[in-house]
C-alpha cells in the first residue's frame, strides 16, 4: 500500500534479497525488494520500474 502511495514499484531485476526469510518465489518479493532497497531504477519499455546496475 505504501509503494502505490509513493507511485514506487514493484521493483523488477533484484537478483539478490534484502531478507532471507523472504524468497524471490514470494508472491510480494518485488514489492517487498522495492521498499527495502535504496536502488537506481529505469522504466523499461513494458513501463516496469527495473533496477539500475
Amino acid at each position: 500500500m505504501m509503494n502505490r502511495m509513493f507511485e514506487r514499484g514493484p521493483l523488477q531485476g533484484v537478483t539478490a534479497t534484502s531478507f532471507t526469510d523472504v524468497k524471490a518465489t514470494n508472491w510480494a518479493f518485488d514489492e517487498i525488494e522495492e521498499s527495502a532497497k535504496s536502488h537506481a531504477y529505469f522504466i523499461d519499455e513494458d513501463e516496469k520500474e527495473q533496477l539500475s546496475k
